[in-house]
């Protein structure tokens, strides 16, 4: 069912969270629609999510379906709201698109934010605090009124401190929100390609989080149209990692762990990497061998992710075929493909994307692997 809420009842979130006690979803809202087409398009890390829908002009209620109101839908992700953007009124039909309410942070700015020596997830928050303080201070001289982002809460091994460490120092200037999560989404996907971005209603977090699914998928039985694309560009499989004051590993040089890699790459890379580390410092009274040992364990921490995540380059694998009907995809869930034309098989392949009938209840196209991204750093700041 998709219902349609007035542009500002804004704090919601999916199914398993509570909405905002204002807005009461067990009621049809402004109206309930009818649609002869309504799809869903959602990509991860941060890339386009947002519907599309056909209205008969006869069965829609024009004055409900005005651009900045909101299109709460079932979806495989939970119950997400989704803000009319461009609304096509004429003839016989209505056309509507609606994007997820997470491209609501492309409207609040940050002007200079510096979170120092912060957990990925805690650097968010401060983000966030900061444009709740901002836009408490600012907001009667016409800016955007209290920023209804909130920080998710993601717990043990799904969060990405247990990989990429837990002292960041991460400067944000005169950038939107929006930026400033993928940015640094995507610095942190360059030592661990497997963090994602969560976006829940108006909750937002960094997620290691990955469901394992017994589903596997095979070409000529699931899968008819298939496409495998390779870029080596950034690939290593083996790295001198060196660190804070120039200290390396006592063994030099780490390999890629292969139970951490989905595709065990046929080739050998090797090059040198610095990582700056300014986030550690050497106390006054700690001896150089206790400062070396400190260096040495988080540098091998950081490195051992980073060669995990370039071991077999950027591997994006694109299906048009349909799973079983009654197989449920939220991004970050992983399979199993096996394509015999490509001899190639991949285990724990991430679902990355996929469009969806939310009429049929059917997914018409998925795609499963690894999208990279356009990195803003290559070193640990």
């Amino acid at each position: 069912m998709l219902k349609v809420f007035n542009a500002y009842d804004e704090n919601y979130t999916s199914a398993d969270k509570a909405f905002d006690s204002s807005v009461d979803i067990s009621t049809n809202g402004l109206c309930v629609l009818s649609p002869t087409t309504a799809k869903l398009k959602v990509e991860d890390f941060g890339g386009d999510y947002y519907l599309d829908i056909t209205i008969p002009t006869e069965r829609a209620d024009l004055n409900s379906l005005k651009a900045r109101n909101i299109i709460v839908a079932d979806t495989p992700e939970g119950l997400q709201p989704f803000r009319i953007t461009d609304p096509v009124y004429g003839g016989k039909t209505c056309e509507i698109k609606a994007k997820h309410v997470f491209f609501d942070s492309e409207d609040y700015y940050i002007i200079s934010r510096t979170p120092m020596h912060s957990s990925p997830n805690a650097t968010i928050g401060s983000l966030l605090n900061y444009l709740k303080n901002k836009s408490d201070t600012v907001k009667h001289q016409g800016m955007a009124p209290n920023c209804p982002f909130k920080l998710a809460s993601v717990t043990g091994d799904d969060n990405p401190e247990t990989t990429v460490g837990e002292k960041w120092s991460e400067s944000f200037r005169e950038t939107t929100l929006y930026q400033a999560l993928i940015d640094f989404q995507n610095t942190l996907r360059d030592y661990d390609a497997r963090i994602r971005l969560v976006r829940d209603g108006y909750y937002v977090a960094l997620t290691l989080a990955q469901r394992q699914t017994d589903l596997i998928l095979n070409y000529g039985g699931g899968l008819t149209e298939s496409k495998i694309e390779y870029d080596f560009s950034d690939a290593v499989t083996r790295i001198i990692p060196i660190g804070k004051d120039q200290i390396p590993l006592d063994e030099w040089y780490l390999d890629y762990d292969s139970s951490r890699v989905a595709l065990n790459p046929k080739f050998f890379k090797m090059k040198k990497v610095d990582f700056s580390q300014d986030y550690l410092t050497k106390g006054d009274k700690e001896t150089d061998s206790s400062w070396k040992s400190r260096v040495k364990a988080d540098l091998k921490k950081m490195a051992q992710a980073y060669v995990n995540a370039h071991a077999t380059g950027f591997v994006n694998y694109s299906v048009s075929a349909l799973p079983p009907d009654d197989t449920k995809f939220k991004l970050g869930d992983v399979v199993t493909v096996n394509d015999s034309r490509l001899d190639l098989t991949l285990k724990n392949v991430p679902v990355v994307g996929y469009e969806y009938n939310l009429i049929t209840k059917k997914y018409e196209h998925v795609e499963f692997g690894s999208i990279k991204k356009k990195l803003s750093s290559l070193k640990r700041k």
